[in-house]
C-alpha cells in the first residue's frame, strides 16, 4: 500500500503567493510530492482503482511529452484507426485520470470515474508519481514513461501554469525555476518522479523513453512502443503514425491540440497548449546564470545516478 500520509503546507508559504488559484497544497508520501487541494483524496481513491491487464498508462511529469506519446499509444491500441483518431477529442477517450487533484470541479463525474468506466483496452494519461498509483499498476498494466530535459520542462510548465485558470501562476520564469528546484510546484519533486520509474525501467511492463529520443528518432520509438504493446507494424505503418504525430500536424488537429480549453475559458491569457515542440529552448528563454544554477542542481541531485542525469541535463 502506498504511503499517502499528507501534510498541509502552511498558508504563509511563498508557493501560495505565486500559485494564486491554489487554496491548499499538500505534501504526500515519503518523497513529499506536492499536490493541490484534492491530491490526498485522489491518491486515496487510486488505491482502490481496479487495474486491468490490457490497461496502458502514459505517465509523465507535466510538460514532458504526454500529448505526443498518448497519441502514439492511442493509435497503436486502436489499430491505426486514423478516422476515429481525427474525429474524437483525445481527452474524451484518453482521460487525464488524476486531473481532479486540481480545484476544478468537473461535474457530474470525476476523471478517475470516467477512466474506470472506459471499455477495454483502456488508455489514460497520468502525472501522479508511480509510488502513489495502484499497487499493481506496474505489474498488471503497461506503463509508458516519458522524461524530458529539466530546463525545457521548467520553461513549458512555466507558460502552462501562468495561463491555466486552475493554477494562475504569478511571477517570473526565474521565480518559477526556484520553486521548481525547491519542489514547490505541483507534482514535484521532479527528479524523484522520474527516478521512481527509471529504477524500474527494466521491468517487462514498463517502457522508458525521453522527449529528446522522440524528437531525434520518432520512428524508432514508435516501433519500440508497438513492440512493447504487442503490436506488429510495417515500415509504412510506422511512417503513417509518425506523420500523424508530427508536432505541426497535431498542433492543427482539433482532436489533439486541446483548443477546447480556450473555448471553455480554461485559460486566463492567450495561450496555445502545443507551443513549440522543440528541444533546447533554454538559451533563448533563460539567462546563462539561471541555466548554470539549474544544471548544478541537477548534478547535485543525481550524484548517485549519472546515467539518469544524462536524460535531464
Amino acid at each position: 500500500m502506498a504511503d499517502i500520509c499528507a501534510t498541509l503546507v502552511p498558508s504563509n508559504d511563498k508557493i501560495y503567493k505565486h500559485f494564486q488559484a491554489l487554496s491548499e497544497i499538500y505534501l504526500i508520501g515519503k518523497e513529499k510530492f506536492c499536490f493541490p487541494k484534492n491530491g490526498p483524496k485522489v491518491a486515496k481513491q487510486f488505491q482502490d482503482f481496479k487495474v486491468r491487464e490490457d490497461d496502458v498508462g502514459v505517465l509523465t511529469f507535466p510538460k514532458s511529452g504526454t500529448t505526443w506519446m498518448e497519441e502514439i499509444a492511442y493509435l497503436l491500441i486502436n489499430d491505426l484507426d486514423f478516422d476515429k483518431a481525427n474525429s474524437t477529442i483525445r481527452d474524451m477517450v484518453v482521460p487525464y485520470a488524476d486531473l481532479d487533484v486540481w480545484e476544478i470541479g468537473l461535474p457530474p463525474k470525476s476523471l478517475m470515474e470516467i477512466a474506470a468506466n472506459l471499455p477495454s483496452p483502456r488508455c489514460f494519461k497520468l502525472h501522479m508519481n508511480l509510488s502513489l498509483l495502484p499497487p499493481d499498476f506496474a505489474t498488471k498494466a503497461k506503463i509508458i514513461y516519458v522524461c524530458r530535459n529539466v530546463k525545457d520542462v521548467i520553461i513549458s510548465y512555466y507558460y502552462f501554469s501562468s495561463a491555466m485558470l486552475f493554477s494562475q501562476f504569478e511571477g517570473s520564469i526565474e521565480e518559477f525555476a526556484d520553486l521548481f528546484m525547491e519542489n514547490k510546484v505541483p507534482y514535484a519533486p521532479h527528479i524523484a518522479h522520474v527516478r521512481e520509474v527509471w529504477e524500474r525501467r527494466h521491468e517487462k511492463n514498463i517502457y522508458f523513453t525521453s522527449y529528446e529520443e522522440l524528437k531525434e528518432n520518432q520512428e524508432k520509438v514508435i516501433a519500440e512502443v508497438a513492440q512493447f504493446l504487442n503490436k506488429t507494424l510495417s515500415k509504412d505503418q510506422i511512417k503513417m503514425v509518425a506523420d500523424h504525430c508530427k508536432f505541426d500536424n497535431m498542433k492543427t488537429n482539433p482532436a489533439t491540440n486541446k483548443g477546447y480549453l480556450e473555448k471553455s475559458k480554461g485559460v486566463i491569457k492567450d495561450y496555445k497548449f502545443m507551443r513549440k515542440g522543440t528541444v533546447g529552448n533554454s538559451k533563448t528563454e533563460m539567462s546563462p546564470e539561471l541555466i548554470e544554477k539549474i544544471d548544478k542542481w541537477i548534478v547535485e541531485n543525481t550524484k548517485d545516478c549519472p546515467d539518469l542525469r544524462n536524460y535531464l541535463l
